[in-house]
Order: C-alpha cells, then structure tokens, then sequence
C-alpha cells in the first residue's frame, strides 16, 4: 500500500477525484477545482476554515451568499451557476447539505438571474401595439414588396407560435395545415427536444383580415408561389423533413428573387429589426429603439402578451414548448376547447388598438 502521506499518494488521489468529476458534464466540471479554489479563497477572507464539517455549513452558505452576490457585479449568471454547481457538488461530495436547502440562499440566486438576465441581455419584447403598427405600413424601401410580405408573416407566425430564430428554417410549406378556424402548424424540433416534434400550436383566424395571421400567411406564400407539392412525404407528427416541399421561409434577395434555400438563422434576426427600422423611418419609435429587436423578440414577446391576457400558464408552457417532454405535463392537458387560446387572446390585443385608435 502507499502510504498516505507520499507525494505518489496525493497525486493519486486528485487524479481518481478527477475522473470522478469527468463523468459528471463536461462542460460544466471542466472549472470545478479551480471554482472550489475560489470559494476557498473567500473563505479566506471571512476567516472560516476550508476543511468540510457539517458544522460549518451555516458559515459555508453565508461565504457563499456574499461571494455570489459579489461576483454578480462583474460575471454572468452561467458563471455564476457553474461556480453555485461547484461548491454545492463539493459540500454534498463531503457529507453537506447543498446550499440551496438554505431558503435564504434558494431565494438569492433567482434574485440575480433575474437582476443580470440569462446569458445576454434580453431583447426588448414584440408588443401588439408594435404588430398592428407594421400591419399598417403599406410599404418600406428596407424591403421589396416580397419581402415585405413575407416578413410581415414571419413576424406574425413568431410572435403567436412563440418560435426561436432557429425554427424557421425547418419550416417547409407543409407544415402549415388549414383547419376550421385557423391553421396548424407542425413545429418539427421543440426547445431541448431534437429527437422528435413536440409541439403543433395553432393559429387562430383574425375578424380583420388585415391583422389575421392565417391571412397573411397564406397571402405570402400565394404572392410567393408557395404550395404543397404532389407526392408530399409529410407525415404530421413525425420529426423527418418532407423530402418534395420547398421551404416556408426560403431567402428572398432583393435582385435574384426567391431562393431555392431556407432563410438562414440570422436573416430571420434582420428581417425583424428591419420592421423595426420601418417603423422608425414612419416615425413610431426612435432608430436607436428600433435596432434593439431580433428574432428572439417574437418569442419574448408573444409569451408576455399571452400571459397579460391571462392565458393560463400550462397553456403557455404547452404552446411553446419549453423545456424536455417530462416538463410538457401540462401540455398534454390542454383540451381542444383550450387550443386556440394563445392565438386569439394576440388576435383580441391588437383587436383592441384598433378600437381605440378608430
């Protein structure tokens, strides 16, 4: 045996708790020791001993707490959740409780994340009063007149189906599917789920056909030269892509027309904030304003209206499709009564300006 005390013995050690820590997540355990070493160091400056005991945990949470609270100032909230994840994995690792059993420090760090945001910060939401403002714009010399046309759908669909940038260019035009009052819409991968469709939300039909988002929708892809192909391979439900359908979203270039290709990630980004720039050329909100909004903001946007309206928030979850299939229970609740909920309840907030603007 090797004696506990050798140089040998001390190396083995941390290199069996190294591949320890590597069967965890990589991602996140890469700087666990290093994170560790940084709670250790405010120990320091607390005076409080670094050497596990359940004893200390008291001490050890309120080091944590301020150390947090501190670093907020200058880290983001993934850092912050990596150096949480780290110090918290060390106490269990020793016989502690994790921090977050204390209620002070459970409630501490939802009180940063909502003070810094998750990861960058948010972009500003797509309101109704922002909806039914681009509606009416008959023109823009950001667009031509496609564009125009296609971006206005693209602005509609994303803000009452909650969809990322990302999702619209797995769109094809066979995904969107006319029913009685509206039209479903199959989204093929959900948020946190790439192994099959979640989701297939529904589009409710406007009384103006101005503000309708069917309406719009089905105009771009008439004026467009969109339709379902003979020989469809669509199976409703099903993750696979149709293998004869053109994209929903192709690109559209200002000089070569509609693209073969589906609008890329980005694009999806500058269509929206060039309606926005549209509107500040009309003189509704400043340039620097309107710069601010991408594709993320139809998501963002459409979610906050929804639950203004008092949409409940399974319905919401539901619609969205947040997070994996285990966390989508109140989702496989909602009744057909309850399907159209999200799309009116938009429908009826930019019904309402109209009112009030007559």
């Amino acid at each position: 045996m090797v004696r506990n005390g050798s140089g040998f013995a001390i190396w083995l050690k941390e290199l069996q708790h190294d591949l320890i820590l590597s069967s965890r997540s990589d991602a996140t355990w890469k700087a666990y020791r290093a994170w560790v070493q940084v709670f250790a160091a405010w120990c320091g400056v607390f005076n409080v001993s670094t050497t596990p005991a359940k004893e200390l945990w008291n001490d050890w949470v309120e080091v944590l707490s301020a150390a947090v609270a501190v670093l907020a100032l200058c880290y983001s909230v993934g850092t912050l959740q990596v150096f949480t994840s780290a110090v918290s994995a060390f106490m269990q690792d020793a016989g502690m409780q994790s921090p977050f059993q204390s209620k002070y420090f459970s409630l501490l760090m939802p009180g940063i994340t909502r003070w810094l945001g998750v990861g960058k910060h948010k972009k500003p939401p797509v309101e109704a009063w922002h909806v039914a403002a681009i509606l009416e714009l008959t023109d823009t010399k950001r667009f031509t007149q496609l564009q125009f046309r296609q971006a206005k759908a693209l602005l509609l669909v994303g803000w009452h189906l909650f969809n990322r940038p990302q999702d619209f260019n797995t769109f094809q035009v066979c995904d969107f599917v006319r029913v009685v009052g509206g039209m479903r819409v199959y989204v093929r991968y959900a948020k946190n789920d790439q192994k099959g469709l979640t989701r297939c939300p529904l589009l409710e039909e406007a009384i103006e056909k101005q503000d309708c988002p069917v309406e719009n929708l089905l105009s771009y892809f008439r004026l467009a030269g969109l339709s379902v192909q003979p020989g469809c391979t669509k199976v409703p439900g099903e993750p696979d892509e149709c293998a004869v359908c053109p994209p929903a979203f192709p690109s559209i270039h200002k000089h070569n027309g509609i693209q073969s290709y589906a609008m890329p990630t980005q694009r999806v980004s500058e269509v929206v904030k060039k309606l926005y720039l549209s509107l500040a050329d009309a003189g509704k909100m400043s340039e620097e304003d309107a710069s601010k909004f991408s594709g993320k903001s139809c998501r963002c946007g459409g979610v906050s209206e929804a639950a203004g309206n008092e949409v409940r928030d399974g319905v919401v979850q539901g619609h969205g499709g947040w997070l994996m299939r285990e966390s989508l229970v109140h989702y496989d609740r909602i009744t057909d009564k309850e399907a159209p909920f999200v799309s009116r309840a938009l429908n009826g907030a930019v019904a309402k300006l109209r009112c009030l603007s007559a």
